[in-house]
């Protein structure tokens, strides 16, 4: 239990010297992880939907 606990503690820590959020920072490690999946499978519309997806509004955050 003690190396369960010692893990939590080094996430928290993350957590706290980030400069995202925890939900930024948990939805981001979701999309690589899918990104990362549909590559492995070579699902390539998963891909092209992921990509597109990021592409379209990753440039209307940097407008903002």
């Amino acid at each position: 239990m003690t190396s369960r606990s010692g893990i939590y503690n080094k996430l928290e820590k993350c957590f706290e010297t980030s400069s995202r959020s925890p939900t930024d920072a948990i939805a981001n490690a979701h999309y690589k992880r899918d990104l990362k999946t549909a590559a492995g499978d070579e699902n390539v519309e998963t891909v092209k939907q992921l990509t597109w997806a990021d592409l379209k509004f990753q440039a209307k955050n940097d407008i903002s």
